[in-house]
């Protein structure tokens, strides 16, 4: 008896797309990663998996905070779809590798997410890397011992000692040149780390820090909406009378993602008290659910940037007010923090309001909540 075998929508590539593809890839048509030639088995690769197209609360909510239209983004564009043998596209749907995009440009998209969580009105402050023919992007494993040790070619024809290989954790591969718009490439990336298990994220994070500032981005371009997204005309220009909110009612954009993101401290706009209430209560939730979420969240820090400062105040909230947990200043060692339990790396990056400072800071127990909030010592 015979079973139907349906196809896998992520390995189909409409020829037009693959038309494209041709056209802007600067490799001739070769393996990104090995740099075969076409004909060895060389296939056509989603960096962002396009069975996400059927997916609209992933589509809506990423093309709300790329600034894009509602049902405008095209997961079959050719700045999402890359060239890889055979065996590295499998182990990529698989997985265990990724590609890793220019730290310049991540941290570009960085500063302009950091300083839009300040605004009062509907952000739209995306920033936008132009498309470009191509760019440097290079290979980052997500698995010790279950990638392989890519051959790549070096000399055409093939020879005996035309070949190099490169072994985990691939410091040794060349930056390649690709087509791919970065910002697809950290969205893929994230979301492959979101789906680690919790060591292993956190082993990743520490020793590439890059990775902290991937997951925030994947984060916050994948939150939900926030209430009424659908009636602003710059995003669904017909509105969507049937459309319900996702999220509870939140007063912008950036306040939602404040709360999802600086869960402990958001500093309020020009005027406003600094004091915010926890990201519980304006979720609306229970007292006793709301009281036990703001007491058990541990608080630690790992590195992202360096830079002096005065003195802050690490900071953890409670149900009515904020309990101090240490104190740092310029002195303190850039290598070690004592945030009330143990000792962690930590550095830290200014934002643009009130004189804040935050960090990344990966929990254990809940990778959704990367930001810790360090807030300034007022007086």
């Amino acid at each position: 008896m015979s079973s139907l075998a349906f196809p896998d929508v992520n390995r189909i590539v409409s020829e037009s797309s693959k038309r494209r593809v041709e056209s802007a890839d600067p490799n001739g048509m070769r393996c990104l990663v090995e740099n075969c030639p076409h004909a060895q088995a060389v296939e056509f690769c989603y960096v962002v998996p396009n069975s996400l197209t059927s997916d609209s609360r992933f589509m809506n909510n990423v093309e709300w905070f790329w600034n894009m239209r509602n049902g405008t983004l095209n997961l079959g564009s050719r700045s999402n779809i890359f060239l890889a043998g055979a065996a590295f596209h499998n182990l990529y749907c698989e997985d265990r590798w990724a590609l890793l995009p220019p730290r310049d440009i991540v941290e570009q998209y960085m500063a302009s997410l950091v300083q839009s969580v300040y605004l009062t009105s509907i952000p739209h402050t995306f920033f936008e890397s132009p498309n470009r023919t191509e760019s440097t992007i290079t290979v980052s494993s997500l698995s010790a011992t279950r990638t392989p040790s890519p051959s790549r070619q070096i000399k055409f024809p093939a020879a005996p000692d035309g070949f190099v290989t490169h072994v985990y954790p691939f410091q040794s591969m060349p930056d390649l040149r690709c087509h791919i718009h970065p910002k697809f490439a950290i969205l893929a990336l994230g979301r492959k780390l979101e789906s680690m298990r919790h060591t292993e994220f956190i082993d990743f994070m520490r020793a590439e820090p890059l990775l902290n500032e991937i997951f925030v981005l994947f984060r916050a371009w994948t939150s939900d909406l926030p209430c009424g997204a659908m009636d602003d005309v710059s995003y669904a220009p017909h509105g969507d009378q049937n459309q319900k909110s996702i999220v509870p009612d939140m007063r912008t954009t950036m306040a939602h993602l404040a709360s999802t993101y600086y869960p402990f401290y958001y500093p309020g706009p020009l005027g406003e008290s600094n004091k915010r209430p926890c990201c519980s209560e304006v979720l609306g939730e229970p007292e006793t659910k709301k009281r036990k979420k703001c007491q058990d969240k541990p608080l630690s820090v790992i590195p992202l940037t360096t830079t002096a400062i005065p003195s802050y105040t690490i900071a953890r909230p409670e149900p009515t007010h904020t309990k101090v947990l240490a104190e740092i200043n310029h002195n303190t060692p850039r290598d070690a923090c004592d945030a009330g339990s143990a000792k962690v790396p930590f550095r830290i990056v200014r934002l643009a309001h009130h004189g804040a400072v935050a960090c990344i800071a990966p929990d254990v127990a809940d990778k959704s909540r990367l930001y810790r909030p360090i807030r300034p010592q007022l007086g």
